[in-house]
């Protein structure tokens, strides 16, 4: 997580408006939010809603399935969490909360499909692939002993 905060930092001053300056405490506090929320979604949430989900087809588990919605849903929740960041970097002055949800709202359907795309290989199909290899591995080992 502290790599893909110094990422989203450099990301800030490298796309951002203005002169690359130093990113404001709450950017980190709201970017650190949305990665946590992404972590808990990826990791915790999928077992606990794959009773919830149907089996779609011969190809994928309820609990595949839930592998790969729940981190993108998280998605349209942790969205505006980042735009606002990336905000207070751009415009760190004199700027009204309406100005600010304007900026979120104008952005947020855009961001959001791009960051569910974003998510789907690294936490889709590689949560899916990692709950597999781990449950392979843990009955071999208690095969073992």
């Amino acid at each position: 997580m502290s790599l893909g905060l110094i990422k989203d930092r450099n990301f800030a001053r490298l796309f951002g408006t203005g002169t690359p300056r130093p990113v404001p405490y709450p950017s980190f506090v709201l970017f650190s939010i949305r990665d946590a929320m992404t972590i808990m979604f990826s990791f915790n949430v999928p077992s606990r809603i794959s009773h919830l989900t149907p089996n779609v087809s011969p190809f994928m588990s309820s609990e595949s399935l839930a592998q790969f919605v729940s981190p993108v849903s998280c998605q349209v929740l942790s969205t505006p969490l980042h735009l606002f960041g990336l905000d207070l970097y751009n415009r760190a002055k004199n700027v009204t909360w309406r100005e600010r949800l304007q900026v979120i709202r104008s952005n947020y359907t855009q961001s959001t499909l791009a960051r569910m795309c974003r998510i789907i290989p690294a936490f889709g199909f590689g949560g899916v692939t990692n709950t597999k290899v781990r449950r392979s591995l843990l009955e071999r080992i208690e095969e073992g002993a």
